[in-house]
């Protein structure tokens, strides 16, 4: 919200207001029956939002933030929860053609707060550096994100206990594969050498801003190379369930996903590793390669000099050896390769390229990767175009 007059205006006609005495609850008391956990770093509060006459919001615990102490995603969040997704998005439209973008949002925020009833949420609380403020040492509490009382709260530690007991209780190798937490449970002797197949995994956050990602994960033995199928985002191949997504639907049933999860991986590991070779064996030409190490590479944050290492490996092997596996071997063999120019600063890089191997093992038609490429790459240059105009 703002204190603009249009934004004034939006909230008179039946608002519910607190007067300046009821915006803090007593000590150890709830003015919605409010629950409050700390999970992670953040402070979960349950219950609904109101406002006082100043025009700040009032959070169950009885603490007024001011708008600005919303970030744009729980603003989002709240008027997409409280006016359904289709409203509310044909709202901000509307209003962006009076107010602009920025108004707009605060007015669709307005109109969630009029609803009667509220309805009871989770609000994601975390303490921040007071960007505003002369001192650098200044904090303040914001509102970064909002979910249904169904969302589940299953912190980091827990999701990381399910999966290390499952895979332990089973004899499985741990390792720590650049950052992920990485289980190898069956070794399979194949035409390429051995592999052991297991799974990696990314615990998400609880907050809404990732989901709790599952994804196999390929140890060849003979160059030691680690391919990754975890954080495909856009660029997914054709077979499961080699990645997936587990939302945070209830704490019973979140479990649940994830023993089954693993189930299905450990169940399917001949099938999978099966499937990874017969994608391998495609033919791809070096111009096509290009394609892929440029548009996955770039979209993955791996630098120019890394792309181009990556060029120049692949270019040494013999035309008719040329393959998608061999292009997989390349990227993955890069992030433990001491020729390899990785900065040991850049941020997830060695786990990237692990998992750009991955995508390219991930298609049983090379040529839908290629395609892909193709699109961004023609989507990045009409954009280049429009800011050059």
């Amino acid at each position: 919200m703002s204190t603009t007059p249009i934004l004034k205006q939006a909230q008179e006609p039946q608002g519910i207001f607190l007067n300046e005495a009821q915006t803090q609850a007593p000590q150890g008391f709830s003015l919605n029956e409010v629950q409050t956990q700390i999970k992670d770093e953040y402070e979960i509060v349950q219950g609904i939002l109101s406002l006082d006459t100043r025009g700040n919001i009032i959070l169950p615990n009885g603490e007024a933030f001011t708008p600005e102490q919303f970030s744009v995603k729980a603003k989002w969040q709240y008027a997409r929860l409280m006016l359904g997704k289709k409203l509310a998005d044909n709202k901000y439209f509307q209003y962006t053609q009076k107010y602009g973008k920025e108004k707009a949002l605060d007015c669709i925020v307005n109109e969630a707060l009029l609803v009667q009833p509220q309805r009871q949420l989770q609000f994601f609380i975390k303490e921040v550096v007071d960007k505003r403020s002369k001192n650098p040492n200044a904090t303040v509490r914001i509102v970064c994100a909002i979910a249904t009382l169904k969302h589940s709260l299953i912190p980091r530690e827990e999701v990381k206990k399910i999966i290390h007991d499952y895979y332990m209780s089973k004899g499985a190798e741990y390792k720590n594969a650049f950052g992920y937490q990485t289980y190898y449970l069956q070794r399979i002797e194949t035409d390429l050498g051995g592999w052991k197949l297991g799974i990696s995994f990314d615990t998400g956050k609880i907050n809404t801003d990732k989901a709790i990602k599952i994804g196999a994960s390929l140890y060849i033995e003979k160059c030691t190379n680690v391919v990754s199928f975890l954080g495909f985002r856009g660029f997914g191949g054709d077979f499961q369930p080699i990645n997936t997504r587990i939302l945070r639907v209830t704490d019973e049933g979140t479990k649940d996903r994830i023993v089954q999860t693993l189930k299905a991986i450990d169940f399917q590991a001949e099938k999978i590793a099966s499937k990874i070779m017969e994608n391998g064996k495609q033919k791809i030409t070096f111009e096509d390669a290009s394609k892929i190490i440029y548009v996955l590479g770039k979209s993955y944050q791996i630098g120019e000099k890394v792309r181009n290492w990556l060029l120049e490996e692949f270019k040494r092997i013999p035309d008719e050896y040329k393959t998608s596996y061999e292009l997989a071997m390349v990227l993955s063999n890069a992030p433990i390769n001491p020729m390899c120019p990785i900065k040991e600063n850049t941020k997830n890089a060695r786990a990237n390229l692990s998992t750009i191997a991955g995508i390219v093992l991930a298609y049983s038609d090379i040529k839908e990767l290629i395609t892909k490429c193709d699109e961004q790459i023609k989507a990045w240059t009409e954009k280049l175009q429009e800011e050059m105009r």
